[in-house]
């Protein structure tokens, strides 16, 4: 047994008080008498009885004794230490973000295979806790994310909880800690008694956020931060900028945070990587930093190469210690243009970045190299007359087309009887309004099979575009004749040129950038794309190449009936893979996914934790004993709870020996 304040045993002090009182009250013989003319003599007694005699046993005494000594120890407020169970419902929170993957020390026989992270400490510590529960207990576990998730309700299986404990891996994007909470407590709904036990390193959001939270439950947190070191340099940024064979050519940028309390100067390497060679360490860069600071700097004359990547120098968190990227130019591609002159259309093609080989069609269909190098080709001509040759069609056979029609008049012209444009949902005419845009005559559509695609732009009632594949392969057809529209001369048409050549697969695939894990993003997929995949490159950390397994399979493959998608949740270089009819590749396009760099700084405190604590649970009442302020073993990371329920035996022993000094009062004896 404790006490909380054990200075209230100055008041023992009372104890030699009474026994003293006892030692100096005059006593007295019970004498029967037969007259009061014998008093005097009683007097005289009196006035010569000694004080100080031999203490005699008294009940009164020693009852006056007894409450004397249970109201100093009520006052010292004792307590017992017990295990923190509940015999309802107790709900395991697990932090696993990304300040959870700081490298730990590890214990023998923690399952951890000396590869120990905070994490790992902390589903150690949550097995640990759960084997102290009641058997039968009813336990739930959430995991933390940008959406909680809640992977067992209510689960009396233990050995099934051990098992989804063992299962959970680290979340690296942005998490969303109140949510967390919130969840965690909602399952508390309809269940008093339960307790939510938190396993963290306490590095959350705003603790002010999360204190505006009315906890229905408990909360109670066990700190398992226990980092090997306490400080942290991050690379929080790289980039590659400028254009191959240009001068000076490739340069990188890269910057470091210092979130340490301490100077630190590190060394970041740069290194080019190659499709068909070893990688190779093109440059370092040396920075020095102050704490709580960042510092960058940059490295000029990079070799082209397929992508880059940074590596800063190895401390307790090895997440943040490396990123990629890649060149903006390594996407553009070559189309063929096939046409007599068009101004206007070879310079929109040239500004959405392709290289553009032009052939006029009375000439002979390209060959060698330059046959072997286009992508997708551009037929501003007859084009049934050009496909009759057997030279151009072996060639366009192999290619997606953008056929812009040359209709012969009269018979092949169709003049609209209004402006009315109707555009339909296509990657090819997003962000298109054509309004008041004019055409004077479209070619007349009645006489060709268009069962390979379906009209996505209407003009006056009249197909104007049509769009869809042939043999796998995406195929525009356009009805009228740029010479015959304003539309080259407007601001949309460039957008249109830029969003046809992405569509068409025309090497135009822009990489995809940098996102944080998990996070959401949008980019339209290649036309006739059958199959979409993530595939990883190179990871930042091996721990996350190990974790892989966990998405793999199904997960990994993206939906193609929208246009939003989720990043991957583990960071690393990824590669998005298009695949056409037959397993054919459509397009490759590179994603760097990093950690959240808020989630490795430190933003919240011990105390802060223990004002949480204590506030929580006040909507119920049952679980007051759980949040009482004041009580400060709640802020022990032992497993104990205080249990007080002794006050209430003290004050009912109290009641019944008052009761019993009144009674040996009124007799006196």
């Amino acid at each position: 047994m404790q006490f909380l304040s054990a200075a209230s045993a100055w008041f023992a002090a009372a104890l030699p008080a009474i026994i003293l009182m006892y030692l100096l009250k005059r006593k007295y013989e019970r004498t029967e008498i037969a007259s009061h003319l014998l008093w005097k003599r009683v007097l005289k007694e009196q006035e010569a009885n000694a004080p100080w005699q031999k203490l005699q046993s008294r009940w009164l005494l020693l009852l006056q004794l007894i409450i004397a000594v249970l109201i100093v120890l009520a006052l010292m407020e004792p307590y017992w230490e017990q295990p923190s169970r509940s015999t309802h419902h107790a709900v395991l929170l697990i932090d696993r973000s990304g300040s959870m993957t700081k490298k730990a020390s590890a214990e023998p026989g923690d399952g951890t295979n000396g590869r120990t992270t905070i994490l790992n400490k902390a589903i150690v510590e949550a097995k640990r806790w759960l084997n102290e529960q009641p058997e039968k207990l009813p336990v739930s576990i959430v995991v933390t994310g940008k959406q909680p998730k809640l992977i067992a309700a209510g689960l009396r299986d233990r050995n099934k909880a051990q098992e989804l404990l063992s299962s959970i891996t680290p979340y690296y994007g942005t998490t969303d800690y109140t949510a967390a909470l919130s969840l965690a407590d909602s399952l508390h709904a309809g269940q008093p008694g339960g307790l939510t036990v938190l396993f963290s390193d306490g590095q959350w959001g705003s603790i002010e956020e999360l204190s505006s939270i009315q906890l229905r439950a408990p909360l109670r947190f066990m700190d398992v931060n226990e980092s090997l070191t306490g400080d942290n340099v991050a690379l929080v940024s790289f980039d590659i900028a400028g254009k191959s064979g240009e001068v000076p050519g490739y340069y990188g940028m890269a910057a470091i945070r210092n979130n340490g309390i301490e100077s630190v100067t590190s060394v970041v390497a740069l290194y080019a990587h190659y499709a068909d060679r070893p990688p190779e360490m093109v440059g370092e860069l040396m920075l020095h930093a102050a704490p709580d600071s960042w510092q960058s700097a940059e490295i000029r004359h990079l070799p082209p190469a397929d992508y880059y990547r940074a590596q800063l120098q190895s401390d307790a968190v090895t997440i943040d210690n490396v990123l990629y990227q890649f060149p903006g130019d390594t996407a553009a591609g070559k189309v063929l243009l096939v046409t007599e002159v068009n101004l206007f259309l070879e310079k929109a093609l040239q500004l959405s970045g392709l290289t553009v080989m032009k052939a006029t069609p009375d000439g002979a269909a390209p060959s060698g190299e330059t046959a072997a190098s286009a992508d997708w080709a551009v037929l501003d001509t007859n084009a049934d007359a050009l496909l009759e040759e057997a030279e151009w069609s072996a060639l366009l056979a192999q290619l997606p087309l953008w056929m812009i029609d040359h209709p012969e008049a009269p018979q092949g012209l169709i003049r609209p009887s209004s402006s009315h444009t109707v555009i339909g949902e296509h990657p090819v005419t997003e962000h298109l309004q054509l309004a008041d845009m004019h055409i004077g005559a479209l070619g007349s559509y009645e006489q060709r099979e268009m069962a390979w695609g379906e009209a996505i732009i209407t003009y006056g009632g009249i197909p104007a575009l049509y769009a869809g594949t042939v043999d796998g392969l995406p195929r525009l057809w356009q009805s009228f004749r740029l010479q015959d529209t304003d539309w080259p001369l407007r601001q949309e048409f460039p957008v249109f040129v830029l969003q046809a050549a992405s569509w068409m697969n025309g090497g135009l695939h822009p990489h995809l950038g940098t996102v944080v894990a998990g996070d959401t993003m949008e980019f339209a997929m290649s036309g006739g794309t059958l199959q979409a995949k993530w595939e990883l490159v190179a990871s930042a950390d091996e721990y996350a190449r190990q974790e892989l397994e966990a998405i793999r399979g199904e997960a990994a493959y993206l939906p193609l009936d929208r246009s939003t998608h989720i990043a991957p949740q583990l960071p690393g270089l990824y590669r998005l893979t298009e695949l056409g009819e037959q397993g054919r590749v459509l397009a490759q396009r590179y994603l760097h996914v990093k950690a959240d760099d808020k989630e490795l700084m430190e933003r919240t405190n011990r105390a802060d934790w223990t004002f949480l604590e204590e506030t929580s649970g006040s909507s119920g009442t049952e679980q007051a004993d759980f949040s009482r302020k004041g009580d400060p073993i709640r802020t022990q990371e032992d497993g104990m709870l205080p249990n007080s329920y002794i006050y209430a035996w003290i004050a009912l022993l109290l009641i019944l020996l008052l009761a019993a000094e009144w009674e040996v009062y009124r007799r006196g004896y």
